[in-house]
């Protein structure tokens, strides 16, 4: 039986499950790190610096970028450019900046590549291939829902995506060794002291404890569990359980990372295969079988457990 799963927005999704293990604490004369509270989670970002003055501009501005993203493409606020869309969409074709085409445009791409497992539409259709009810204009950049009813929630790729913007900020800044963790939703860049990045994948039957470590450079990691709270929608076979309690997605962009740490709970062996055949995906998968814990991983994710430069 092929089953179809929709996803809540992020704000459902496990937070902090990976952590960033710095080995030494950032507080050091070179490195800098703040938080603040944004897109529902707390946002920290660390940078590398020698220039204190300078680096306080960069982070003032790449908080900024996120807090701009997040009133654009934010659900749950009633006056934005998604709000407008979404309010307006279903009576005729409505055109939109470059930036939030291209965000739904890469999700609809992405919901052909997972078969709907991801889709932008399940919090207010909540039926198989909703995806398919929005129609995308590329010349004209439009937007138009063929259901009345649909409504995009970009929750589950808005987040990565306002961490990578984020680390473009900082590197037009000249700070290339940076890291960037929204709510588990990362972005390494560079180094640190010298080598790479140390991530925490916190162990899903004890919250405090990491079940394994990843070092990163360049990358990004996003974990989606379903341990913490509940945030699968299926449109078939809702009793259906799975024994997958946490993946873990490698990749290139944090976008992609977010996007495919959520959807690949539709199949979890399939979503394994897939990736195998995907230039710089590889996913880890946690499974409780018997009331053990048991990874399941891409052949590829072995190397990111290896510190070498």
């Amino acid at each position: 039986m092929h089953i179809k799963k929709h996803f809540f927005n992020f704000i459902l999704k496990a937070p902090l499950i990976i952590l960033a293990l710095l080995l030494s604490s950032c507080r050091g004369a070179n490195y800098i790190t703040q938080s603040q509270l944004l897109l529902g989670t707390t946002v920290s970002i660390s940078v590398g610096a020698h220039d204190v003055v300078l680096a306080d501009k960069a982070l003032i501005a790449a908080f900024g970028e996120i807090k701009r993203i997040e009133n654009v493409m934010s659900y749950f606020k009633k006056d934005n450019l998604l709000n407008k869309l979404n309010s307006q969409a279903s009576i005729k074709p409505v055109e939109i900046s470059d930036e939030l085409f291209y965000l739904i445009e890469t999700c609809q791409k992405f919901s052909e590549f997972t078969g709907g497992a991801f889709d932008i539409t399940a919090t207010s259709l909540d039926e198989a291939d909703g995806y398919k009810q929005i129609v995308l204009d590329i010349d004209k950049k439009t937007v138009f829902f063929k259901n009345k009813k649909a409504r995009i929630d970009l929750g589950a790729a808005a987040k990565g995506y306002a961490v990578d913007r984020a680390i473009t900020v900082l590197r037009s800044y000249g700070f290339n060794n940076a890291l960037v963790n929204a709510g588990g939703d990362i972005y390494a860049s560079g180094n640190y002291k010298g080598g790479k990045w140390a991530i925490g994948i916190r162990n899903p039957s004890k919250k405090d404890k990491i079940k394994d470590k990843i070092y990163l450079t360049n990358m990004a990691v996003a974990t989606s569990g379903n341990y913490l709270r509940a945030h699968i929608i299926r449109t078939k076979d809702k009793n259906l359980k799975s024994n997958v309690v946490s993946a873990t997605v490698i990749a290139s962009s944090c976008l992609e990372a977010d996007i495919l740490a959520t959807a690949v709970f539709v199949d979890p062996d399939a979503a394994l295969k897939t990736a195998e055949s995907l230039k710089g995906i590889e996913i880890l998968l946690i499974k409780n079988m018997d009331q053990k814990l048991k990874e399941t991983k891409t052949s590829g994710f072995m190397k990111y457990k290896v510190n070498k430069r």
